[in-house]
């Protein structure tokens, strides 16, 4: 059971221990922060500087723990940034789920978004690189890094202690591509993220505008089509032909533009009215030149009313839409924009509110997730990640889920900790009586396309509480270290073996020549790393430790190798596993 208390303890990433007052006290401590209470869930807001802003602020929420919930581990709360879903401009609510289990929870604006008196300086750009710039300024922030309006810290805003090297990021729905970029772009600045869960996102172009397959496009949810066991997702696009790790393969010899189809554009932002326009691309499946649907539902496409997309139906191309340049620009996957110019289906007239192939690429260079898992892996080499997903997406309709197997292999081809879906026994944390069995697969597992739908949480059962389960079990394997590929409980049920199996690190005889013995202990569950360093911090030797929960090695086969360690002195040996590490001082004889 959590420890129900806000005193301030010594943190197991180096938090310094303070004192800290009753939330009853805020108003008085913190004037000129607005602290909102509702539900008993208390909430402070702040605004930090961004790049992105226009060198203005970013409006920030922290939704923090009641106080008879506690914090969720005695050092403090981990703090969690939501990344929002959608094309808007993101939102200030959402963090009390987390709060209910510990947690501090960080939710924001985008540059330009408001909500109520609340507000970012700056443009919305619509995800691209001011949205990055921001994304990327709250996580330094929550990761104690720089201050906000005021000159407070976040440990200064803040009434309870938090961890901020235990920060972790969820991307929820497309909040997962621009998560991807800002950790593929900016990650070597944003160590404090130790790791992130996905729910749902998707990747590229194909998949953010649902070109692969729509569940909108089903016009009868409650039966099942293509009688695959799943009533709502008939809309997938027959004209997939196949899977690639960057981009799907897409039969785009029916691609036709019909220039007298109607339909009303919004923009995701709601900073621009409505526009009525007529003119959409799409795959035309009898080849007679015009979008067919079944009125008075301009996106039922099932003409001959078999329940589900078939070859011989159309299938609807809707492109996203922006606002980035100030004026409208519709953008169509790559792939679809490539396809479009190849085949002239303009006709040599190209629509002036429709990307061209090179404000095409421009657009998705840093909105497509599947260009960052390579740089992201580079940048974060000791991120963890975990993918929520349901048999039936929230949005896609394809079920082999593509969009989870492209984040899936692009994690994995970086050889990041990957896992699909949380443990049974963390979502059982937050429903303990779910109506079929909760996905339950080891870390790392190969998985071949279309086989995603094998690891899917079962129909019955709802993703969005294992996207919530995913957060607290990878924040409680953050917290204790613990990265076994599957779990048999809880990990706070687990503390007390976890803590006797705790690091240590000892060296005998002491001062230290080539023959003494360096003795370390690790959990076993995670890979570990012993590194020496010389008085003044200076790398001189690491090596990789097997996965086991003990071992030893001598001093002389650390270090005889290397020409530049010194013959003598202080020493420094650190040994690292998962996020915690412990360090020992050490007298070196001279040889």
């Amino acid at each position: 059971m959590r420890e129900k208390t806000w005193d301030r303890c010594s943190s197991s990433r180096g938090a310094p221990p303070r004192i800290v007052r009753l939330l009853g006290s805020l108003l008085l401590l913190f004037l000129g922060s607005t602290v909102l209470a509702h539900a008993q869930i208390p909430q402070i807001d702040t605004r930090i500087p961004s790049e992105g802003a226009n060198e203005g602020h970013v409006a920030v929420r922290f939704t923090l723990p009641p106080i008879e919930v506690g914090l969720r581990y005695p050092q403090g709360a981990p703090l969690i940034v939501i990344a929002p879903g959608g094309q808007g401009v993101g939102g200030l609510s959402g963090g009390a789920p987390y709060a209910m289990q510990g947690f501090v929870a960080a939710t924001f604006l985008f540059p330009g978004g408001s909500e109520g008196p609340f507000q970012s300086d700056g443009t919305y750009d619509y995800r691209g690189e001011r949205c990055i710039l921001a994304l990327r300024d709250v996580l330094r922030y929550c990761g104690g890094e720089g201050v906000d309006f005021q000159g407070r810290s976040i440990e200064q805003l803040l009434p309870v202690p938090v961890l901020t090297g235990e920060v972790g990021l969820t991307g929820l729905s497309n909040g997962g591509p621009i998560s991807a970029a800002v950790l593929g772009s900016h990650g070597a600045e944003l160590a404090c993220v130790a790791y992130y869960v996905g729910w749902e996102n998707p990747t590229g172009g194909q998949t953010v505008a649902v070109e692969v397959g729509a569940r909108r496009y089903d016009c009868d949810p409650e039966s099942d089509g293509d009688g695959n066991g799943l009533p709502e997702d008939d809309g997938k696009n027959p004209y997939l032909e196949g899977y690639g790790p960057t981009s799907m393969s897409i039969d785009y010899a029916g691609l036709t533009w019909d220039p007298s189809y109607a339909w009303v554009v919004t923009d995701p932002a709601q900073q621009q009215p409505p526009i009525e326009r007529t003119g959409i691309l799409f795959l035309d499946g009898n080849a007679n030149g015009a979008l067919d649907f079944v009125p008075p539902d301009g996106e039922c496409l099932d003409q001959n009313g078999n329940g589900y997309l078939d070859l011989g139906d159309d299938y609807l191309l809707r492109p996203s839409v922006s606002y980035a340049s100030g004026a409208l620009c519709l953008h169509y996957a790559r792939e679809t924009v490539q396809a479009a110019f190849d085949r002239d289906v303009y006709h040599g007239a190209w629509p002036e509110d429709v990307a061209t192939p090179a404000e095409s690429e421009a657009f998705w260079s840093v909105r497509d997730a599947t260009r960052f898992y390579e740089s992201l892996a580079a940048a974060c080499p000791e991120l963890r990640v975990l993918l929520a997903f349901h048999t039936v997406d929230h949005v896609q309709a394809d079920d082999g889920h593509p969009h989870i197997q492209q984040a899936y292999d692009g994690f994995r081809a970086g050889d990041l900790w990957c896992r699909l879906n949380p443990d049974e026994a963390y979502y059982r944390l937050l429903d303990p009586h779910p109506a079929d069995l909760p996905a339950d697969h080891d870390a790392n597992l190969p998985v071949d396309w279309p086989d995603m739908k094998l690891f899917a949480e079962p129909y019955a059962l709802s993703s969005t509480i294992a996207a919530r389960a995913g957060v607290l079990e990878m924040a409680d394997r953050t917290h204790y270290g613990w990265w076994s590929p599957n779990l048999d409980a809880p990990l706070a049920r687990l503390a007390p073996m976890i803590e006797a199996t705790h690091l240590r690190l000892c060296v005998s005889p002491h001062p230290a020549g080539a023959s003494s013995w360096i003795d370390w202990r690790t959990c076993g569950a995670s890979p570990a790393i012993l590194r020496c360093y010389d008085a003044s911090g200076r790398l001189l030797a690491s090596r990789m430790l097997p996965i086991a929960p003990a071992g030893r090695l001598t001093l002389g086969m650390m270090l005889d190798a290397q020409s530049a360690v010194p013959a003598g002195g202080v020493l420094w040996l650190e040994l690292r596993a998962g996020t915690r590490r412990v360090a020992r001082r050490v007298i070196r004889l001279s040889h």
